[in-house]
């Protein structure tokens, strides 16, 4: 987990006191082939959702109070297609094993399931939390959504040499896909598009390459 490494002693216990109480707040279900949802499985996913909420102290996704896991990718009713991962509205975060692993086998691509999905866990909260909703200051997420739609334009137009197409298919897989190149590839990402990045900054209130706690 990239934050780690800018964490100091007494900020990791922090971390990792977050990481305990998501697990405690949540309940885990093996699904599919999948027998059982380890201890070291639990630390892993909720350690992505304490990662990309670090600058947001008091979120913990309260409105998702389930966490799926399937050993592969799964066949969703709701869609009746397959699936790596998925957020819904009820109150589930989804998300495929083998691609949760593989996410984290490379950490410089800027392709993380689990951080894509707790991106989308994030804007839902947003909207959707009885308890933490709100917490985007909506004049930032105006402006991030401005220059994400010139971004996907540029995807749409062929002329974008950072995010993959997926990133054009909405406002959301756009934000999720940002989130994910935010941790692994940050400064690819400011290099590219410092206005982006920075906005990022904002809505997150952290900054992996000027790390000095949350940001104001």
């Amino acid at each position: 987990f990239v934050i780690i490494k800018h964490l100091n002693n007494k900020q990791q216990k922090r971390f990792k006191r977050r990481v305990c109480k998501f697990i405690r707040m949540k309940k885990f279900k093996a699904a599919g082939e999948l027998k059982e949802v380890s201890f070291e499985m639990k630390v892993m996913i909720a350690a992505t959702a304490i990662q990309i909420t670090y600058g947001l102290p008091d979120l913990y996704f309260t409105h998702f109070q389930m966490i799926i896991l399937y050993e592969k990718e799964y066949y969703s009713e709701i869609t009746g297609d397959y699936h790596f991962g998925e957020v819904n509205a009820m109150g589930a975060i989804v998300l495929s094993w083998e691609n949760f692993l593989f996410g984290y086998s490379n950490q410089t691509d800027g392709r993380n399931l689990a951080i894509h999905e707790m991106a989308h866990a994030l804007l839902l909260s947003n909207i959707l939390d009885i308890e933490e909703y709100n917490f985007i200051n909506k004049e930032e997420k105006y402006r991030f959504d401005e220059l994400a739609y010139k971004e996907i334009q540029k995807i749409e137009d062929g002329e974008s040499n950072f995010f993959r197409e997926y990133g054009a298919t909405n406002l959301q897989e756009f934000f999720a896909v940002t989130v994910e190149c935010f941790f692994e590839q940050p400064v690819q990402f400011k290099a590219y598009n410092h206005a982006l990045y920075m906005q990022l900054v904002k809505i997150l209130r952290i900054d992996i390459l000027n790390y000095t706690g949350a940001a104001g």
